[in-house]
């Protein structure tokens, strides 16, 4: 299954979010929400998440960059699963990472879905995906790593 396409979407005064109709069935039962890069939450499935904690596993964590990297994917992960209304809750701890307030813009990604505010999604649309944010740079080498 590969996520692809994006929607406009909000976020109720709970945090919870209506994951659209398109992305359900392909994350499953239960899947994981993440810190992303470029101050999103990522959301993979059971079994990507996975993969990712084995090449997690196996890679060097004795340098800053893998222990910075470990800890901003693991650090916060939230087991998650939709209602019956097909909603998540976004624990408050990601929702302030990735400055979500009301209005959200989700989108698939080809392994996994991101879940934007929707004035940070627009900010790095037009700086052409080169929005500056501090941790950027040392996670991007720490990315390299895991080569994932």
């Amino acid at each position: 299954m590969f996520f692809e396409g994006g929607s406009f979407n909000s976020i109720d005064e709970k945090g919870r979010l209506v994951v659209p109709v398109k992305f359900r069935e392909g994350l499953g039962q239960t899947f994981k929400l993440v810190k992303g890069f470029d101050k999103c939450i990522a959301v993979y499935t059971k079994e990507r998440y996975e993969m990712m904690l084995q090449r997690l596993e196996e890679m060097k964590t004795s340098g800053p960059e893998g222990r910075k990297l470990v800890r901003h994917i693991i650090g916060c992960a939230q087991d998650c699963e939709c209602d019956k209304q097909g909603r998540i809750l976004i624990d408050q701890t990601l929702r302030e990472y990735a400055g979500l307030k009301k209005d959200v813009f989700v989108t698939g990604l080809i392994d996994r879905i991101e879940i934007w505010d929707t004035e940070e999604y627009k900010k790095y649309e037009r700086e052409g995906g080169n929005a500056d944010y501090e941790h950027d740079e040392f996670l991007e080498n720490a990315l390299k790593l895991l080569d994932f």
